[in-house]
């Protein structure tokens, strides 16, 4: 329906009159051929500035409605003036002429049902209509019909807005307030998606929908928990830790596993399955008194959407695991495996072995390792540890001392005694950097284990001696002396032989009133009797030496067949054996009334008298007018004589095969003779 026309918008006559005859004159001069001749030059023309375009709608504004109708408000632009406006909803694009045009620019239409598109023209003075310009007047809102989540992540939900509208929904909006937007509100987001943070429980939200137009709907309120909708899966605990604090009680936590967050973990010490709204789930570590012995505990975790897991347990264990033993289990190249073995009433779920210099681990120590095996690198002579074993409940035990010892114990010295009633003490000495722990003393040729019972135990010592007790063998026996350390490594073995004096020795020497000693060498045995009245000195000496079993396992190191043999001074490995007591005063034969006669023993010394130790020789032919000197000579000073074995061991001895020793002297035996044991008869 058009509008009266206002009379006041409508051009003067006078001005239409003079456009009108110019372009008839223009239209005239170009028929004669004039067409190139400019018309703002022509004679009589009274505008500078003809008109050489069409008007151009660039705008149509949609007013508010009110009474059903709404008001349109175009804007057109023309370089010598626009005279009027036509509003068409149909397709017809009107004339210059056509009724439809009116000076104002607006134009007052019914509301459409739905929607219509108008068409807007302009004209200008010269008749010249523009092209049209389309408004579509859409003044229904959308509306929105359904809101529901459809996909829940990372804490943020995906709600889906259902809208309809006769000409399309542009755009969607959700609030969780009651602010209605605007249609430049920026909630809104093109699409039927929104993406809001999720949260826990029933929330009030409302959606909006914009059309193109810029309508917007009402709101449709709905009531949506998106964790009760979205998540159907039910939580997971995984795993419970608990850490002592330092007031002695535990701080417990959970670890849950649920897609879609975790509300509430909680701890019960009955059978009771707690609902969702079950005042025991908390969100923080629940703090518990320490058990005297232990205590289960039943864990429960709830998810946002109210889901209660099922549950795992627990035991709080008050009393920390016991580490019995530390093993050395297997030796490679660069490292050592060691076995822990533990107890605890709950099982055991870590060991650690650390260095004993260091401070006791905490639970969450980073030497626990799970299972009874730690590895470590392996030492050069041995290192100090402490063994520990953690419960599930973070109890750590009391470190076991355990060294890690790569070398074994070593026995330095074995020394026979004289056998008294029948019994041997063998003093033996070993070494060791960790400690020696025990002896053993066997006979036979089988290897002893550290575990063996022949080890009689000693107080651990870098430094051990012992006495072992062996009955007097009546042959030649060996016997080998082991020692073994803290860490279980036995020695290798340092051995002897000995034997009891023959019959003959034994007969010979109770036949002599004087003190008689029995040698064991490597071939035979011999007794010397010795003149402690006639030459105290060098008898008390050589006593001293026989009783330290200084003797023992030392060399015949010099034999000549045309004068003696003699020993005392080297071991039976060839090295100097260093004289463990001074030198001794020379006693003189001529004072003592001795002579150096085949099968006397005599004191070795220096060439200097009074340098006589340990050293001593028998004479295997008559050395007189060599040996036993005068009041001005010193001579070798006689303190013995061989009374059983002359003939046959100390023979045998003299018959060595020998070389020259170096000093261009033939005396060196090629195998020399050993001293197996020598002992006082009485």
């Amino acid at each position: 329906m058009k509008t009266p026309l206002d009379t006041r918008t409508l051009p003067k006559a006078s001005h239409t009159a003079g456009k009108v005859a110019a372009a008839l004159l223009a239209l005239l001069l170009n028929a004669c051929g004039g067409g190139d001749t400019d018309p703002g030059s022509l004679p009589g023309n009274g505008n500078p500035n003809p008109d050489a375009g069409t008007p151009q709608v660039s705008a149509v504004q949609i007013g508010t409605p009110a009474g059903g109708r709404v008001t349109l408000r175009a804007t057109a632009t023309d370089d010598v003036g626009v005279t009027g406006f036509c509003f068409r909803s149909d397709a017809t694009a009107p004339a210059a002429s056509d009724a439809c045009f009116q000076a104002a620019a607006t134009f007052t239409v019914d509301v459409s049902a739905t929607h219509a598109t108008w068409r807007a023209y302009a004209r200008d003075a010269a008749g010249r209509v523009s092209a049209a310009f389309d408004q579509l007047v859409d003044l229904q809102a959308p509306v929105v019909t359904a809101l529901a989540p459809i996909a829940l992540a990372s804490g943020r939900v995906s709600m889906k807005i259902s809208a309809s509208d006769s000409h399309g929904v542009g755009a969607v909006c959700l609030r969780a307030d009651t602010t209605v937007p605007l249609a430049n509100d920026p909630c809104f987001t093109v699409g039927d998606t929104v993406s809001v943070a999720a949260v826990v429980g029933s929330v009030s939200y409302r959606a909006y929908a914009r059309d193109g137009s810029g309508n917007v709907s009402t709101a449709l309120a709905r009531d949506v928990d998106v964790y009760a909708a979205l998540d159907t899966g039910l939580p997971a605990v995984t795993a419970v830790a608990a850490a002592r604090q330092a007031d002695g009680r535990y701080a417990l936590t959970a670890s849950v596993r649920d897609d879609q967050g975790v509300s509430g973990v909680c701890f019960r010490t009955d059978a009771t399955l707690p609902a969702a709204t079950d005042g025991c789930f908390q969100t923080t570590p629940a703090v518990v008194d320490a058990p005297v012995t232990f205590q289960a505990y039943k864990v429960y975790a709830r998810d946002n959407a109210g889901h209660v897991s099922s549950a795992i347990e627990h035991v709080l264990d008050g009393v920390a695991p016991v580490v019995q033993a530390a093993v050395t289990n297997d030796i490679g190249a660069t490292q050592v495996s060691v076995r822990i073995d533990a107890q605890d009433a709950h099982g055991v779920s870590a060991v650690c072995l650390s260095l004993a210099s260091k401070a006791a681990p905490s639970a969450s120590d980073a030497c626990f390792v799970t299972g009874p095996t730690v590895t470590v690198n392996k030492p050069i002579d041995f290192r100090r540890y402490l063994a520990f074993a953690r419960d599930a409940s973070g109890n750590v035990s009391a470190g076991l001392p355990y060294t890690l010892d790569m070398v074994s114990p070593s026995v330095v010295s074995v020394t026979l005694g004289a056998p008294v009633s029948g019994i041997v003490p063998v003093k033996a000495k070993a070494v060791d950097s960790v400690g020696v722990t025990g002896f053993c003393l066997r006979s036979d040729e089988s290897v002893p284990t550290a575990a063996d019972p022949c080890f009689a135990a000693v107080t651990p010592s870098q430094t051990a001696h012992t006495t072992l007790n062996l009955p007097l063998p009546a042959t030649k026996t060996t016997v080998k002396v082991y020692a073994r350390d803290g860490t279980g490594h036995v020695s290798v073995a340092a051995a002897r032989t000995l034997s009891a004096c023959s019959e003959a020795g034994k007969t010979a020497s109770a036949a002599s009133s004087l003190p008689t000693v029995c040698f064991l060498t490597t071939l035979g045995e011999f007794v010397i009797a010795l003149e402690n009245v006639k030459a105290p000195i060098s008898s008390r000496n050589f006593l001293a030496y026989v009783d330290e079993d200084f003797y023992g396992d030392t060399q015949f190191h010099r034999v000549m067949s045309n004068f003696m043999v003699q020993g005392g001074g080297y071991t039976a490995a060839g090295f100097y054996k260093t004289p463990t007591r001074a030198a001794i005063t020379l006693e003189k034969t001529s004072i003592t009334g001795l002579s150096n006669t085949v099968g006397t023993v005599a004191m070795a010394r220096l060439t200097a008298a009074n340098t006589g130790t340990s050293q001593f020789f028998i004479n295997v032919v008559d050395n007189t007018d060599k040996l036993n000197g005068s009041s001005t000579v010193d001579g070798y000073a006689v303190f013995g004589r061989v009374i059983s074995g002359m003939a046959s061991t100390v023979q045998a001895i003299r018959n060595v095969n020998v070389k020259d020793n170096g000093d261009d002297e033939i005396s060196k035996p090629l195998d020399p003779p050993k001293i197996l044991w020598a002992y006082r008869l009485k």
